[in-house]
């Protein structure tokens, strides 16, 4: 059973990143469809893509480094390395956090 609850949910994060998931586009989908301009938006009181994506990859990067028992690594949740507050990434940027996301789903 266990097994079976740990595929599923490899399946449905797999599906999410670069699938077909059963909500529309994928997060490579979408990211891939971006430009400079619209990663950098944001409406009142919402994300940028650029912004959910660095937290995407930062809590990747927690995730990681507690698989590898590195706990000294932290992340306070509200705080800048949880939601980086001012984050317009210029394209070169941009293209480097997308390569690190995607380095992070290996």
């Amino acid at each position: 059973m266990k097994d079976t609850i740990i595929n599923q949910l490899i399946y449905n994060l797999t599906d999410a990143y670069d699938g077909q998931p059963w909500y529309g586009l994928s997060l490579m989908e979408i990211l891939e469809k971006s430009d400079i301009k619209t990663i950098n938006l944001s409406v009142v009181d919402q994300y940028s893509i650029a912004k959910v994506l660095k937290h995407i990859v930062n809590w990747r990067d927690f995730v990681i480094k507690m698989l590898e028992n590195k706990i000294e690594f932290d992340i306070r949740m509200n705080t800048e390395d949880d939601w980086t507050r001012k984050y317009e990434p210029n394209e070169t940027e941009w293209l480097a956090l997308i390569k690190k996301f995607q380095e992070s789903q290996i």
